[in-house]
């Protein structure tokens, strides 16, 4: 989409389906923080801070990178060129 001229705000809800990797991280943050709530609620030695410490690391490290990446793409210019390969008058297709 930022291709055919649109903004770095309009572009973003249609790059999902081309970036892979971005959405399963936060699945997986949010599972692990599941798994870790009933040990963090038993008040078990030293299970249940440290429980509470991967919590809040995983919930503020993802809040975090997830508005950084957002505001990097309000700050950066999107710099993206489209290389079209130029098609010659006999068929032939030369690369850009």
């Amino acid at each position: 989409m930022p291709e055919q001229g649109n903004t770095a705000s309009v572009a973003r809800p249609f790059q999902g389906r081309d970036r892979g990797p971005e959405r399963p991280a936060p699945l997986v943050g949010l599972l692990v923080v599941l798994c870790l709530l009933p040990l963090a609620a038993q008040n078990i030695g030293l299970y249940s801070p440290m429980s509470w410490v991967i919590i809040g690391g995983l919930i503020s490290s993802t809040l975090l990178v997830r508005l950084v990446t957002l505001v990097m793409y309000k700050l950066l210019p999107l710099a993206i060129e489209v290389a079209t390969p130029e098609v010659r008058g006999s068929g032939e297709v030369v690369p850009a």
